[in-house]
Parts: C-alpha cells; structure tokens; sequence
C-alpha cells in the first residue's frame, strides 16, 4: 500500500522548487506526489459532464499547467507554491473549459468508434481501461527514456522551444535538440503507428 507523501514546511517546498527547476528529478517526483491530489481533484471539478478524450485532454493540461507554474514560481513573492500552482492550473482548466464550451466542433471526431457500443463516460469500466491504458502509456515512454530525456521531453511538451529548455536547464540547445531527436527515434521505435 503506498504511503501518503509527508507534510513540508513552506520553506522545504520551496526549496523543492528550487531543486526541480535546477534540473533534480526526485524533487520534481516529490512534488508531483505532494500536489497529485490537487490536480486530480481539480481536473475531475473541471471535466464534470465532458467526453473521456476531453476529460484526458483537461488532465494533461493540469499536469502542464503545474509544470509552468513550477518554472514561474518566485518564492520572493510571499505567496505560497502551492497557493500559486492551484491558481494556474484552475485558470488554465478554466480557459481550456470555455474554449471547449465556445467551440464544440473543434473537438476531435474518432473514425474508428462503434455508435452501437456505449460511449466511455457511459461505461465505467471502459473509463478504468482507458486510464490504465494511458498510464500504462506514460510509463512505457517513461522507461523508453533516459532521466535527461525525460526532463526535456517533458519541457517539450509542456511547450517550451529548445532555446528555452537549454537555458533553463544550462546546457547547449544543440544537446537539447539532439536529446529531442533521441527521444523521437526512441518512441518510434517503442510506440507503433495507430
């Protein structure tokens, strides 16, 4: 049974920032597990009576909405991280709703899918499978990875360029740009084509 994450004080926190924007992975983990819930729950508030993709898509973008606000956070500005990681994720899931909400059609049309079978969110059982399956997913690609290549890859998606990751990372955009190619060729490799 996995433990819950220990309590830390604002100022461990914040040197946990410190660490995961310098680059430390198990820093970065430790806050994914003391603000996992958060994200959960907010993500859940946020998708209440969307489409499963939809509900996927809000998830991913709280994750990439925590990841930006650990980059921007500055402790010298009094307000706690997680105070502040809370209020960029809930107006990036805010904005990601009324997008969704102004433009309907704009949402992605599976060809593959049986209208006689019953969609995800009807079905909570195909709900579980397709969370394990994304899981399953982020780990494979997890373990395709390198520590180095993890981090970038993770920069990339959250959508920085490579001359932003190398400098948030102190390295040279061509190590970055080879990591990413690297990272490419790995998932290719490992990922079939759908």
């Amino acid at each position: 049974m996995k433990q819950a994450p220990k309590s830390r004080t604002q100022a461990e926190i914040a040197e946990l920032v410190s660490l995961a924007k310098s680059g430390s992975d198990d820093a970065f983990s430790e806050l994914l597990e003391l603000y996992g819930a958060l994200l959960e729950t907010m993500s859940i508030r946020y998708s209440e009576g969307l489409p499963a993709e939809d509900r996927r898509d809000l998830r991913q973008e709280s994750a990439i909405a925590f990841c930006r606000a650990l980059d921007r956070f500055d402790p010298a500005e009094g307000v706690a991280f997680g105070y502040f990681a809370k209020v960029c994720v809930e107006n990036r899931l805010i904005d990601c709703r009324r997008k969704l909400a102004t433009n309907p059609s704009g949402r992605a049309v599976p060809l593959d899918v049986d209208p006689a079978l019953p969609a995800a969110e009807d079905d909570p059982s195909r709900y579980v499978l397709e969370r394990e399956n994304y899981l399953a997913l982020c780990e494979r690609i997890r373990e395709a990875l390198s520590d180095y290549e993890n981090r970038i890859w993770t920069l990339v998606i959250s959508g920085h360029t490579p001359s932003e990751i190398a400098q948030s990372l102190g390295v040279e955009r061509k190590s970055v740009e080879n990591a990413i190619a690297r990272v490419r060729r790995k998932l290719r490799k490992e990922l079939p084509p759908r």
